[in-house]
């Protein structure tokens, strides 16, 4: 692919590898999966024999012709007494990593965009949260081809600094929510890039097994945004490490291309599950917010982001609510990091948790109205303490009015003077809509229509 991968192995082996070394996620501080096996990797010279130590496991591992070796530890459990993790040569000289722990890794990957999510202010605030030394972070860099790395790995570090995008104070904020519900040692993988097509995050795998073609209505992309190189660039590298579960955001670069987004979607969480060796791999995700000015197809995006439901194991954070996909305040991004929490909760550590707002279940005239029902868990529907914004309501001409909507039970009645005989209904149908139908537990609902038109 690139020119370091066509040059002689034998050149890069001599210019690339020293002494026995670990891979990038394995510096100082850094934390293993937690309850199934924890493959651990790193760099020696082309055949030399390396002894792997941590916790009381001693394994060993040949480097191959590519300089890699590979061992995987046997299920661990939680700790948050840090260890050594140490590499060892046959002459002993080698590397350690100190004080890691074990715990449950999250990998956090997608759109990392600027906002006004600096930490200063919350730092300053009386009573802010202390760091959590069992709250760690590794932010992983891009890598461009070549050999593994051998100089040494980065180490995680207790929170995230200041200046941190969107995502980063998202993954914040879940990671907080985990460590209080849960108690156990939270590790966050941040592997974040600006707004990429979705092919760019496919690995070959899942580009081949996509039945969406990946460049309709929207032009073949390129540069970092072609087919795989964030993939290849920050996922691939982290491989084949275990997590608990992934957390993803994205869909602002895609808006317009939503026809094939709904199965290039549902493939790009099929391979990640693959690649990180858990078919039942519990992956979440943030939907597309609201996106002023942002052109046509976000309500199409969206229902491309909910179809991913049908698969097992995965779960949606609505944020029509919450800022847009340009700007989030911190308060905005704390709330998202905590639905995505909820979702873990119910997922990952089979908490009895509302993890979702109301969904949309059917819908049927009555009359001049339209009856649209839900499933609300119990909790029942609330619109905040105002009127109900955002639905519209169509008759046989296929048109779409305003409509005025009030709460019946678990039901709404929706009507509109325009339209006589309602024939179907839409709700937050909109590229930015002032929805405002929650749950009585307080999580919003998901757009939705009746309609196929």
């Amino acid at each position: 692919m690139l020119l370091l991968r066509l040059l002689p192995a034998a050149f890069l082996a001599c210019t690339a590898y020293g002494l026995p070394g670990l891979g990038a996620p394995f510096g100082d501080h850094a934390m293993l999966q937690a309850g199934r096996p924890a493959p651990v990797w790193g760099t020696a010279s082309p055949g030399e024999h390396v002894t792997v130590t941590f916790a009381g496991q001693v394994l060993g591992s040949t480097a191959g012709d590519d300089g890699r070796w590979v061992v995987t530890l046997a299920p661990l459990e939680r700790s948050s007494a840090g260890a050594d993790l140490a590499v060892r040569g046959p002459a002993g000289a080698g590397a350690a990593s100190h004080d890691v722990v074990v715990g449950d890794i999250w990998l956090f990957a997608g759109s990392q965009l600027p906002g006004d999510l600096g930490r200063s202010g919350e730092t300053a605030k009386a009573g802010a949260p202390a760091p959590d030394p069992l709250l760690r972070e590794y932010e992983a860099s891009p890598q461009t081809g070549g050999p593994p790395r051998a100089s040494p790995p980065a180490p995680w570090v207790a929170e995230p600094g200041p200046g941190r995008g969107n995502l980063g104070r998202i993954a914040l904020a879940f990671a907080r929510d985990i460590r209080a519900r849960v108690g156990t040692p939270v590790g966050i993988i941040l592997c974040s890039a600006g707004q990429h097509p979705i092919e760019a995050w496919m690995s070959p795998a899942a580009l081949a097994g996509s039945s969406g073609h990946p460049w309709e209505a929207g032009g073949m992309p390129s540069g970092s945004g072609a087919p795989a190189t964030l993939f290849d660039a920050l996922i691939e590298p982290l491989l084949p490490i275990s997590v608990r579960g992934v957390a993803w955001d994205g869909g602002e670069a895609d808006l317009g291309r939503a026809a094939g987004y709904s199965a290039r979607f549902r493939g790009l969480i099929r391979a990640w599950r693959a690649h990180l060796g858990d078919p039942d791999l519990p992956f979440l995700w943030t939907q597309l917010g609201n996106a002023p000015g942002g052109g046509p197809g976000c309500a199409m995006l969206r229902q491309a982001q909910g179809d991913a439901l049908a698969l097992p194991g995965t779960g949606q954070a609505v944020t029509l609510d919450l800022g847009d996909e340009t700007r989030l305040s911190g308060d905005d991004a704390r709330e998202i990091g905590r639905r995505l929490a909820l979702l873990a909760r119910a997922r990952a550590y089979a908490m009895t948790v509302d993890d979702t707002g109301p969904v949309y279940s059917g819908a049927a005239p009555e009359g001049r109205s339209m009856r649209v029902r839900f499933n609300t868990g119990g909790e029942g529907l609330t619109a905040a303490g105002r009127p109900l914004q955002a639905f519209e309501v169509a008759g046989a001409d296929r048109v779409f009015h305003p409509a005025t909507a009030a709460i019946e039970g678990d039901t709404v009645i929706v009507r509109s003077k325009a339209v006589a005989s309602p024939l179907a209904v839409r709700y937050a149908w909109r590229d930015s809509s002032p929805a405002n139908l929650y749950s009585g537990a307080g999580l919003p609902a998901a757009p939705f229509r009746s309609d196929d038109w």
